[in-house]
């Protein structure tokens, strides 16, 4: 969790700093509305609530959500952002700390919510098969910490119909999986920087190898063939592409991540998003040295903002300043809109649109 530390001594000058510091940002914050009205491809999302810095955003069933990023304890708020009129139309009022798609499920009595009431917070279904992978900590926890720092226990093996779980998988302190679309291999982030692989049919780990020195490992989702798995981690070498053939990580991504960082000086920040058509990743950014002016004001740069990559020609060729303060945090993918959440703002733009700029 990132924390902010505040002197106490000069009471005097702390209230002046506030003050002005306030009028510049409600300045810049002016300025900025009326630089996204005229750009038309980029929106800002009207109504979040004042009291909230920083934000984290995620889809479920085709829905957008946020939530506060340093919340450590219950209760507190998700929101809903109607992705037609971008606005916000709804608040959840969470009294536990479980994970996004547990609430989500449970609340909109999703037909996987029965896996939440069960105690799950995550799972992944293979459809074909009827079977879920789902996991759950060995006790509710009271922090975000405590729920970060133990992660689960292991994979529970379930049948959709039956209800009944057939299996289970010890494999302590992982916090995040996905499922190949084809149902066969599970992957799962592992302890020191690496990943591990279930074979789903003979429910035996196939395969461990390193990825990097990550703190958490997010996965994005598979390639139209399923050839290739992307993920990431916040940091200089955080964009990562699994080969799922040889189950290995691909050369081609550092060399993406070395344009990200060595040329641009950006640190890109999970969650990632994958276009609908699958030929792009989108990374929310921070520009290291504050080096992208596209305000059309002399000297003014971004900090925060979001790049592309495009996935065919295995470079960046996009990058977008949304923010003058501090990083983005995050993006994700409904239909032709990408939405990028930063420490202040929700930003939306037209993906289309961005391609032909």
């Amino acid at each position: 969790m990132r924390q902010q530390h505040f002197s106490t001594t000069i009471v005097v000058t702390l209230v002046v700093t506030l003050i002005m510091g306030w009028l510049i940002w409600d300045g810049t914050k002016s300025t900025l509305s009326s630089f996204f009205q005229s750009s038309q491809f980029i929106r800002i999302i009207s109504g979040l609530p004042q009291d909230v810095h920083g934000w984290d955003i995620f889809t479920y069933y085709g829905k957008v959500f946020i939530y506060p990023i340093e919340v450590e304890e219950a209760p507190f708020t998700i929101y809903r952002i109607d992705p037609n009129n971008e606005r916000i139309v709804e608040s959840i009022i969470i009294d536990q700390i479980i994970s996004p798609q547990a609430i989500i499920a449970r609340h909109y009595q999703l037909p996987d919510a029965w896996l939440a009431e069960q105690g799950f917070f995550m799972w992944e279904i293979d459809q074909q098969t009827n079977i879920a992978y789902a996991t759950k900590p060995e006790k509710l926890p009271s922090k975000v910490q405590e729920y970060v720092e133990n992660g689960f226990e292991g994979v529970y093996v379930i049948d959709m119909i039956t209800r009944k779980v057939k299996n289970f998988i010890k494999y302590p302190g992982f916090l995040h999986m996905i499922l190949h679309p084809s149902g066969k291999k599970l992957y799962i982030e592992a302890p020191e920087g690496k990943v591990r692989v279930l074979d789903t049919e003979r429910l035996e780990w196939v395969k461990e190898f390193f990825v990097g020195d990550y703190f958490a490992l997010l996965f994005t989702g598979f390639s139209d063939d399923g050839k290739y798995l992307f993920c990431g981690y916040n940091g200089y070498k955080g964009f990562i592409v699994i080969n799922t053939e040889k189950d290995e990580v691909e050369t081609w991504a550092k060399q993406i991540n070395e344009e990200i960082y060595d040329k641009y000086n950006i640190n890109v920040i999970p969650p990632y998003a994958l276009s609908e058509d699958k030929q792009e990743v989108y990374a929310a950014a921070h520009f290291v040295e504050g080096n992208v002016d596209i305000f059309n004001e002399p000297g003014v740069k971004a900090k925060g903002g979001v790049i592309t990559i495009d996935l065919s020609q295995r470079k960046v060729t996009r990058m977008l300043g949304l923010s003058r303060e501090r990083e983005c945090t995050g993006a994700v993918v409904i239909g032709n809109k990408l939405f990028v959440s930063s420490w202040n703002d929700i930003f939306v733009i037209d993906i289309d649109h961005w391609r032909k700029r």
